[in-house]
């Protein structure tokens, strides 16, 4: 796609990355002068109606949330048969890469960072959506140390009754999966706050909670391991946030 003009606005400069669903392209928009990030359905789902809907959801989501630390949409479309949405480019990495740089993060940078998260959750939250993939991957930091939420590809309405398991694959990553999303059970918003204490967990130890050889081992010790403080794992983690990580981590 690099090159072409999509519906005689859009200019795709080259690829900006690649997800399990839709390939993300930096394009230039020829009526507002300015680089967007364009997410495109990729071919092979788009005849699927299962992904279709899932990702017309990600762009109902996104361009109805207005916040600072949401990645802001600007417009959706067809080209070609194929789904698209216009997003903000946001130049910089995502927590997961910047985590793999830095190792960890002093508590005060990870508290930020969780509180800009927090702001995002709550207003996808108050407009009655849930993230339910929230983790360090979907999270960016713009080189102007901006944070912004992104990745709303199997968000719901909160009032809806989607299941978080199709009697195969959970729905959701297994490092950062709540137990209700873990056993197939029905999400909220206590869900994302879950996955949230996961991700605190990680920018404060370097490492995540739960592995294993398989993602059905991880998704076991979610159900039925408790979280373990973040001060057990690294030194000088006042209790304070200890507790709040627990807090966010209870199974019930």
């Amino acid at each position: 796609m690099i090159g072409e003009l999509i519906n005689g606005r859009y200019r795709i400069e080259c690829e900006a990355g690649s997800g399990g669903m839709a390939d993300v392209y930096k394009a230039h928009d020829l009526k507002t002068d300015r680089t967007v990030a364009l997410k495109v359905i990729k071919k092979d789902y788009c005849r699927d109606p299962k992904y279709v809907r899932r990702f017309e959801r990600e762009a109902q989501a996104v361009l109805s949330l207005k916040n600072a630390n949401i990645v802001r949409a600007y417009d959706y479309g067809t080209y070609d048969s194929r789904s698209f949405i216009v997003m903000e480019f946001v130049k910089g990495c995502t927590l997961k890469e910047y985590l793999s740089a830095k190792k960890k993060l002093d508590v005060k940078t990870a508290v930020g960072i969780a509180e800009k998260i927090l702001d995002a959750l709550e207003c996808a939250h108050n407009a009655g959506y849930i993230h339910r993939d929230v983790k360090p991957q979907n999270v960016l930091i713009s080189t102007t140390g901006e944070i912004k939420l992104t990745d709303f590809g199997i968000a719901k309405d909160a009032d809806a009754t989607t299941k978080t398991f199709d009697g195969k694959n959970v729905v959701g990553s297994v490092h950062y999966i709540s137990p209700e999303q873990a056993r197939g059970g029905y999400s909220d918003a206590r869900s994302d706050i879950y996955s949230l204490g996961i991700t605190i967990f990680e920018m404060l130890t370097g490492t995540v909670p739960f592995d294993g050889d398989s993602t059905v081992a991880v998704a076991v010790q979610h159900i039925q391991d408790e979280i373990p403080a973040p001060s057990t794992v690294a030194a000088d983690i006042p209790l304070s946030i200890d507790r709040i990580v627990i807090k966010c981590t209870q199974k019930k």
